[in-house]
């Protein structure tokens, strides 16, 4: 039989073992389960998930309508409310601010 009769007899087994292995993975039954499941605990030790959540909302846009004193903004008020964002920030703006300096970037 050749130099390696035990070498080949294990090859005809390995190959025997694949065969019942891939029938019992088409008949629902998964022998190796156990081995993805250790290698995912293991991988899970090695490697940090975020503990943020993240969400999405999905929210209707308010349709905005420029009020009176919003509409008509003169270049003088334009200047005022950039001076007050230059030195108190954004936030500091009134809605009527806000209104006049979004009506006035679209012109």
């Amino acid at each position: 039989m050749g130099g390696n009769a035990g070498g080949n007899v294990a090859h005809l087994g390995g190959a025997l073992m694949g065969l019942i292995y891939i029938k019992q993975m088409q008949a629902g039954v998964n022998w190796g389960g156990w081995i993805t499941a250790t290698l995912d605990w293991l991988r899970g030790l090695f490697v940090t998930e975020s503990k943020v959540k993240v969400t999405y909302r999905k929210t209707e846009p308010k349709p905005s309508r420029p009020t009176a004193k919003a509409s008509k903004a003169t270049q003088d008020e334009i200047d005022t409310i950039l001076d007050k964002i230059s030195d108190r920030g954004y936030e500091s703006l009134s809605k009527e601010e806000k209104e006049k300096l979004f009506n006035a970037s679209k012109k």
